[in-house]
């Protein structure tokens, strides 16, 4: 009887074991650590008095919005602010300020910019075309966008979109991306196009038309809607984590749930890394 209950307790513990090593906590990686470059200008976060003495420079006032370990951040401040065409010319007209989103600085905000839009000033720009669009096979051709029934995800893309291609190649067609894709009607539009659609509100109006209504100035850009409504939508090229959580966290309804994308992304990540999931945060 003794051997047992000795038996007994040891596969009781063998399995214990077995479930703890199962379900070990996951990691997350691809994390950038990253060093803001000196000539970035000191503030107290006053950005009234910021502008002042920018003005007295002839120069404008630029904020850098950045999180630790952010890979975006890293990447963004390599090829712009570090080395790159545009770092001489920031750094001759802008004062660049650094603001820690999760920061524990109080920041006090000017009014808003004035003078010619950011969007009507791109139209302006005669910039040559560098990216010729590309197929995928989750891509919908809608035109009447009203009364759908499955939660939609609109993708701007237009010719003079630096970024697209390598979006498609890192982004678009990564395996957890095109699954997650499925749950979704994903159309792409050129932002350029004057061919005539109907808008989830029922108006007859053109792509070029609708992306000037969004006020969308960067390419590529998602927004995403339900129930014929705008969710969430950015601007830029997502990695695929947060790409793919973007279009879960519309298409699985959590919006309903979540207080905004920031709220859901915390409790997602905790979710998936008790799951033993690892997260990764590089493209």
């Amino acid at each position: 009887m003794k051997k047992m209950f000795l038996f007994v307790a040891a596969l009781t513990l063998a399995v214990a074991w077995q479930v703890n090593a199962q379900t070990a906590r996951g990691k997350m990686t691809g994390g950038v650590a990253y060093t803001l470059p000196q000539w970035f200008k000191p503030s107290f976060l006053h950005f009234k008095d910021d502008v002042a003495e920018a003005h007295k420079q002839g120069k404008h006032v630029m904020v850098f919005l950045h999180l630790d370990d952010c890979p975006y951040c890293a990447k963004m401040l390599q090829e712009n602010f570090a080395s790159g065409d545009n770092r001489a010319f920031m750094q001759k007209h802008f004062d660049v300020i650094a603001v820690n989103v999760r920061g524990g600085l109080e920041v006090v905000w000017t009014g808003s910019y004035r003078g010619q839009a950011f969007a009507a000033y791109l139209e302006t720009r005669d910039n040559a075309a560098v990216y010729a669009f590309r197929p995928h096979p989750r891509f919908a051709t809608v035109t009447n966008f009203r009364n759908l029934k499955k939660p939609l995800a609109v993708l701007w893309e237009d010719r003079q979109c630096a970024d697209c291609a390598r979006f498609h190649d890192r982004t678009l067609n990564h395996p957890d991306v095109v699954a997650e894709m499925k749950k979704l009607l994903v159309v792409r539009l050129d932002a350029d196009s004057k061919r005539p659609i109907v808008d989830p509100q029922g108006n007859a109006i053109t792509p070029a038309q609708w992306v000037k209504a969004l006020g969308l100035t960067y390419r590529p850009a998602l927004v995403l809607y339900d129930e014929g409504r705008e969710v969430f939508r950015f601007e830029g090229r997502l990695y695929h984590f947060h790409f793919k959580e973007a279009l879960r966290y519309v298409s699985g309804g959590h919006y309903r749930r979540f207080g905004g994308i920031s709220k859901y992304n915390a409790a997602r990540r905790e979710e998936l890394l008790k799951q033993g999931i690892n997260i990764d945060y590089s493209e």
